[in-house]
């Protein structure tokens, strides 16, 4: 395994030109379509392509999108295997703090973090920063 080369932390150096605000209204339009070609049975490979090109995506800028969207079935199996957090009032939980602490080093740098839909109605709420890459509708409270 190669050592990590990276001269950086936190967000990467294009990721305020290529997430800046104007930036924002192809890329919500780019994970709506993804998602319903996906929701149709086309494949991700394939389809993250149509949908890279047409908009002129960075790999990055496709990478984001290709995290956010998700197929119609997808999202209800997500949602189906969601649990109440009332279910966890005495209750110990194991969290995997190691994607946590990325996420939250991603919000604490000023990184434009991202949700993922959970709904067609929650493409409005993509993109709107601070948030965090994750299956969940709701923002991290920092």
């Amino acid at each position: 395994m190669s050592p990590d080369t990276r001269e950086h932390r936190g967000p990467h150096p294009s990721d305020r030109e290529i997430f800046a605000d104007e930036q924002i209204p192809p890329l919500r339009i780019a994970i709506t379509e993804l998602s319903w070609l996906l929701s149709h049975g086309y494949k991700l490979t394939s389809s993250l392509k149509l949908v890279g090109d047409r908009y002129r995506l960075t790999e990055r800028q496709r990478l984001a999108v290709s995290r956010s969207a998700c197929s119609d079935a997808a999202m209800v199996r997500r949602k189906d295997h969601c649990v109440s957090l009332k279910h966890f009032s005495n209750e110990d939980v194991i969290i995997d703090g190691f994607n946590l602490i990325i996420s939250i080093e991603a919000a604490l740098s000023g990184h434009r973090c991202l949700f993922a839909v959970t709904n067609a109605s929650a493409i409005s709420q993509v993109f709107m920063a601070p948030t965090v890459l994750c299956r969940k509708p709701r923002a991290l409270s920092l």
